[in-house]
């Protein structure tokens, strides 16, 4: 079943990136590349720019959560979740900054422990009381706190499927929502 669904993902990152590439010369090279170019110039676009801008820093606080993985647990459900999440995310993070490219917008920096500010992101208090968990209580707190992690990144690709004009980034928005909601209901109901 993960296996799947990370296939699922990486092949509609691949897909959409792929559709709205660029030619040599800047112009898009797709009419979905056409249209996302023509929202973003009308200003029609700005939730799907705003989804872009604020879910790279989202993914990649994700990433960090999986960091903390290998030196404190050697649970395989969890290791198989940042397996996942960490391939998926990633692609995802390049097909969104390829699309900020596009539209001649600013790509986040990757600053590492930065972003807190951004909407659905995890305080500096959540990760402080996940770094310092004894041992004995990291693996429950990690699947904790990164449910509530992925809950953010639900609502906020929940966001940019009610407002957002750019098809490839509803369909993104699409399978996170799928794939968040998944994991989560395994957490829920490994935790039972």
């Amino acid at each position: 079943m993960r296996t799947r669904r990370l296939a699922a993902t990486i092949g509609l990152a691949v897909t959409v990136l792929a559709g709205c590439s660029a030619t040599g010369d800047g112009t898009p090279s797709s009419p979905a590349g056409a249209a996302a170019g023509a929202a973003v110039n009308s200003g029609a676009a700005a939730a799907d720019i705003a989804f872009s801008q604020e879910m790279i820093p989202h993914h990649r606080q994700t990433l960090e959560i999986g960091r903390m993985v290998a030196d404190r647990s050697s649970d395989a459900f969890i290791e198989e979740i940042v397996a996942e999440i960490s391939a998926a995310e990633s692609a995802e993070i390049e097909t969104m900054s390829g699309w900020l490219r596009e539209w001649k917008q600013p790509v986040p920096e990757d600053t590492r422990h930065g972003g807190h500010d951004v909407p659905g992101m995890l305080g500096v208090a959540d990760l402080a009381a996940l770094q310092a968990a004894p041992a004995e209580e990291f693996d429950r707190l990690w699947l904790e706190t990164l449910t509530k992690h992925l809950r953010n990144g639900v609502a906020m690709a929940k966001e940019v499927q009610a407002a957002g004009t750019h098809q490839p980034t509803k369909d993104l928005a699409t399978q996170i929502v799928t794939n968040q909601e998944a994991t989560i209901a395994e957490i829920a109901a490994r935790s039972r």
